[in-house]
């Protein structure tokens, strides 16, 4: 089934926050029913029950479980779900809102079943309906069904309402509920990521309030405790974030000064780096997604794409992600694309990269193929120069490539991993997998002479690096960056023949260190142990 609301990077979970809130159930507890709620149940067996991401195949709708009802073909269900008595008192306006999925073809193609939910304002004596699916536009496969629903003129104002969720007829389809509760202001819906540059998101949803408030901040933040824009229309464009970097956004409606919704969120985008980088530079994988870190994939028509794994174990060579690609029953013809590089023209760059394949059918995976190309630009046609091919490749373990390229000329040059992994089956299926990327400095005559008089050692170093020299040559810095790009360490020395830096505090792995002197900077892999 679909998560909720997965687009162009946009990942969310829905959760409304206790803000002009009357009701609200996500059904994340254990316990089944939630507190304060009943079930009606009639069937033998299929009832309203707790379905978990831990113990189903099903996917939740949103977080870790939603509320959910099984369908049976030879015995008839009238199954209901009802909240606890709750109060409107003071409340002018009031809307219930709801997730529900289910199926569209066993619910109103073949009309075998109903879910309706009503509202009682007498606590459960009296139901008035609000809401069914037959209500709705056709939709596809098990789309989620998210409503805003005015039950002003029914329950504002009152005492003693509750909520049910029923569930009737015989041989259906599974439906779930989650995400539900009752304000004062209608939270927004729809909600669209129209646009994303290295400033931000650009967001458009569906709302009929006065305003809108938006809180973010770094994955993860504590709400109350971010920053906070407001917006009079239902769209707003962040120009002014980090790129390279992961936010969480919440959004509520307001509509009056005591009257607002809860906070709906959180949504989490990755801010994409768009400007090139100078060399050295590296990549592990270990961004919030490619796009966050300036790289691009695309897909031919048939066959695997690359994309990001964090796992299992097993398959990682560093870090906690790598990328792959995974053969399919067709031909792949899959490109991986690099952040920009700005390269200078006469000058020699080292290329570097670990790679393996990935037996993942019942026997031995093959053409598991790859081609490594440079060029000016994020197309295959600009891709003109062939840096390694890889046939069908055979290492179970990651094993370094290691090349060298002369630049044609200065300008802006995108590595690119281009798979084109033949057509595979349940036996031979299997993937090709890619880390640890890195391009040593642009290298000049100057440069090589600098790292053959430089000794840097121990290499690999659980502790402390040491650089040394008998050619009286002064050490002004050293610089140690991660495969992301991210520098970790930096030191400045006040012109020493000999200098000493500390990595003990950093995470095992592979690193690139720069080293400047009086005579030029050399740039040479280390390894953290």
């Amino acid at each position: 089934m679909k998560k909720l609301l997965l687009c162009l990077g946009l990942v969310g979970l829905s959760q409304i926050s206790l803000a002009q809130v009357a009701l609200t159930e996500n059904f994340e507890g254990t316990t089944f029913p939630p507190a304060g709620w009943t079930t009606i149940d009639n069937n033998p067996t299929r009832n309203w029950f707790r379905l978990s991401a831990e113990t189903s195949t099903t996917e939740p709708i949103s977080g870790n479980a939603s509320a959910a009802v099984g369908y049976d073909v030879a015995n008839s269900s009238d199954e209901s779900l009802i909240s606890p008595s709750f109060s409107l008192v003071g409340y002018t306006t009031a809307y219930l809102n709801f997730t529900a999925v289910t199926s569209y073809e066993w619910m109103v193609e073949n009309p075998n079943g109903d879910i309706t939910v009503s509202v009682s304002t007498n606590n459960g004596v009296s139901w008035t309906p609000v809401w069914n699916e037959d209500s709705e536009e056709p939709w596809e496969g098990y789309d989620p069904l998210v409503k805003r629903i005015d039950i002003s003129n029914i329950a504002a104002g009152q005492g003693n309402v509750k909520i049910k969720f029923n569930y009737s007829g015989q041989d259906a389809d599974l439906a779930m509920i989650d995400d539900v509760s009752v304000t004062a202001c209608a939270p927004i819906s729809g909600l669209a990521l129209d646009a994303l540059t290295a400033g931000g998101p650009t967001f458009s949803w569906e709302g009929s309030a006065s305003g809108y408030t938006i809180e973010y901040g770094p994955v993860g933040f504590t709400p109350g405790t971010g920053q906070t824009v407001t917006s009079t229309t239902a769209s707003y464009e962040f120009t002014t974030l980090t790129a390279g970097q992961p936010y969480s956004f919440y959004f509520r409606s307001d509509c009056g000064p005591l009257s607002s919704s809860g906070w709906d969120g959180p949504y989490t985008v990755g801010v994409p780096i768009t400007a090139p980088t100078a060399v050295p530079y590296s990549y592990g994988f270990e961004s919030y997604n490619l796009g966050t870190a300036g790289w691009t994939s695309t897909a031919g028509t048939t066959g695997g794409r690359w994309g990001t794994y964090a796992g299992p174990a097993e398959l990682l060579y560093e870090g906690a992600t790598f990328s792959g690609v995974v053969g399919t029953s067709a031909a792949t013809n899959a490109w991986l694309y690099s952040r920009g590089l700005s390269l200078v023209g006469g000058t020699d760059i080292t290329i570097s990269y670990w790679i393996r394949k990935a037996d993942l059918g019942t026997g031995v995976s093959g053409n598991n193929s790859m081609t490594v190309t440079i060029g000016t630009d994020r197309t295959p046609a600009a891709q003109a120069t062939t840096i390694a091919t890889h046939n069908n490749v055979t290492e179970t373990a990651y094993t370094e490539k290691t090349y060298t390229y002369t630049v044609p000329a200065s300008g802006i040059y995108y590595l690119a991993f281009h798979a084109t992994t033949g057509a595979q089956t349940s036996v031979t299926a299997g993937g090709l997998l890619l880390d640890a990327i890195s391009i040593a400095g642009q290298t000049s005559g100057t440069e090589e002479n600098l790292a053959a008089a430089l000794a840097v050692y121990p290499n690999p170093a659980n502790n402390v690096i040491n650089v040394s020299n008998a050619e009286n040559i002064l050490v002004n810095g050293i610089q140690i960056v991660d495969l992301n790009g991210r520098t970790v360490k930096s030191v400045k020395y006040d012109g020493v023949t000999e200098a000493q830096v500390n990595i003990s505090d950093l995470a095992n792995g592979m690193y690139l260190m720069t080293v400047s002197s009086d005579k030029g900077s050399m740039t040479k892999k280390i390894v953290k142990n």
